[in-house]
């Protein structure tokens, strides 16, 4: 090999060394439009980067001729995007937007409008986790071509509040939006544009069907930006349904696309996105196909945990990755079903017991779906016992169904409030769902509890909390 060729062979390795200098948890939880509430935690870097392309918008019907017309813009978008995370509640990032746009009008001796190319804009925000599965966001745009579709002015304050709970699995994203704009377009006497201020609104659901693929769904919209002067009779504001997928190609890059189809006229007829997410810095790397632990099944457990206690939660015996990774929590043993003679008819308490026990067989054999409807079915008679929430909480954690786990997590430590258990796996939920601030709350409760649990420590450590 020539001396250039491996040159540039150590350059190449060298610079991307320094971009991707460890792995890093992507951000699974966001939609195409809409921003999730979750950030991307303390010393973590994310860089994002969406080509979109959007066809047949009629944002406005213009009579610059003498006679009414729909102004058709067509447009390709080519954002990107950095934020960084001050800690488990604040990120802070920036982006710079280039648009090319086709259609609109051109003004004889004044100029074009929706009908050009050059700097969308340049943007610095701040994210703020105020509350669990709350946040607030706020952003300044400056440096923008007003004459572009997708632009925002020379002076643009924005704020956004941003609600996403976990539901079924995944996650509800909603989001309302305040733009306060400034700036006109003056193409001449004939045609002038003013702008006003934009609400923006939507509503997402983000759900992942696997350790590597994340469905979209999303339904996001705008008013107008555009205050008629002018030559300009009416405008439409914007709604747009959009279907997409997040790809997880490792443990800190994602590829992201969708499809959208516009509502009102002011949105393009037909939207295309796709772009990556990459992630870096101190975040804690996920397990990935290749290297991802399986847990023992129930069976080869060499001890089980006596009956009312719970269970420690144990190593992997293989080396153990960077961030918290653990043995998945093991069912309570329950007790057997009293041994007299049942009366004529099945009292609550055993039907109770009997549930219990096909559960606690179901979960022996590594049927978890099972195991879960039979806890379920014994909640349903005796709701107050917080061993059958977590137990019924382990189930649902088994088949990765993290959301579900979180509920009876939580049900039992309201029960229960000095359980560290429940706190230590309710914050391995909140890891999995991406929501770290809710993972280091759980586990400084851990702590709270019992000082010398060294499982919630190590998972602190992991995260950056000392």
């Amino acid at each position: 090999m020539t001396d250039w060729k491996q040159c540039i062979r150590m350059i190449l390795a060298a610079a991307m060394t320094a971009v991707l200098p460890m792995y890093a948890s992507a951000r699974m939880m966001d939609g195409a439009f809409l921003e999730s509430a979750s950030t991307v935690g303390r010393g973590a870097w994310n860089l994002r980067s969406v080509l979109e392309y959007g066809s047949k918008a009629k944002p406005m019907i213009t009579n610059v001729s003498g006679a009414n017309v729909e102004l058709k813009v067509g447009y390709v978008l080519f954002p990107i995007e950095i934020r960084y995370g001050l800690n488990d509640r604040w990120e802070i990032g920036g982006d710079a937007g280039f648009e090319l746009d086709k259609g609109g009008v051109n003004v004889t001796g004044g100029g074009s409008f929706l009908n050009g190319n050059g700097l969308r804009r340049l943007r610095l925000f701040g994210k703020w986790n105020f509350m669990p599965d709350m946040a607030a966001m706020a952003d300044l745009a400056f440096a923008g071509d007003n004459t572009l579709y997708n632009s925002l002015d020379s002076f643009d304050f924005g704020l956004k509040f941003l609600y996403g709970p976990q539901i079924g699995g995944g996650a509800l994203n909603l989001n309302l939006g305040f733009l306060f704009k400034s700036g006109d377009v003056n193409l001449g006497k004939t045609f002038q544009v003013d702008y006003k201020s934009v609400i923006s609104y939507g509503i997402g659901y983000v759900r992942p069907f696997s350790n590597r693929f994340t469905g979209i769904v999303e339904l996001a919209g705008a008013t107008s930006p555009y205050k008629g002067k002018v030559g300009v009779s009416s405008t439409t504001g914007r709604l747009d349904l959009l279907f997409g997928g997040r790809l997880a190609m490792s443990d800190r890059m994602n590829l992201e696309g969708a499809l959208g189809k516009g509502f009102q006229k002011g949105s393009p007829s037909f939207t295309l996105r796709g772009g990556i997410d990459i992630m870096w810095g101190q975040v804690s790397k996920r397990a990935a196909s290749s290297d991802r632990w399986t847990p023992k099944d129930a069976k080869q457990s060499e001890q089980k945990p006596a009956a009312g206690t719970a269970t420690q939660a144990t190593k992997p015996a293989e080396e153990k990755p960077s961030g918290p990774v653990f043995e998945p929590p093991a069912q309570y043993e329950t007790p057997k079903p009293p041994s007299q003679a049942p009366p004529a008819g099945p009292t609550v308490e055993e039907r109770v017991q009997k549930s219990i026990a096909d559960a606690s067989d179901a979960f022996n054999r590594g049927d978890y779906a099972s195991a879960a409807t039979n806890y379920e079915a014994a909640i349903k008679l005796k709701d107050n016992d917080p061993l059958l929430h977590y137990n019924l909480a382990t189930a649902y954690f088994q088949q990765k169904k993290y959301a579900d786990a979180k509920k009876y997590f939580k049900n039992a430590m309201l029960l229960n409030p000095v359980d560290a258990d429940s706190h230590l796996y309710l914050g391995y939920t909140y890891y999995y769902l991406q929501d770290q601030a809710g993972a280091i709350r759980e586990w400084q409760k851990v702590l709270e509890i019992d000082p010398s649990n060294e499982t919630a420590r190590e998972n602190l450590k992991a995260l950056g909390v000392e």
